[in-house]
């Protein structure tokens, strides 16, 4: 995802860096889940329960 958003990407650890980029923002969403899911299963299983958990845990 680097080569496709570069700079970017700080959008995803800071939303408010997304401001005014918000067809940016949500095609790099999409494409991290895209992403996550085209890995086999085991792997993305287990993303996909870190990125669910409760944080306050």
């Amino acid at each position: 995802m680097i080569p496709k958003y570069g700079q970017d990407l700080e959008i995803l650890d800071d939303p408010r860096k997304g401001l005014g980029k918000e067809k940016v923002a949500c095609d790099m969403v999409i494409d991290l889940w895209n992403n996550i899911l085209s890995l086999p299963k085991s792997q993305a299983a287990g993303i996909i329960r870190m990125v669910m958990a409760d944080e306050s845990d």
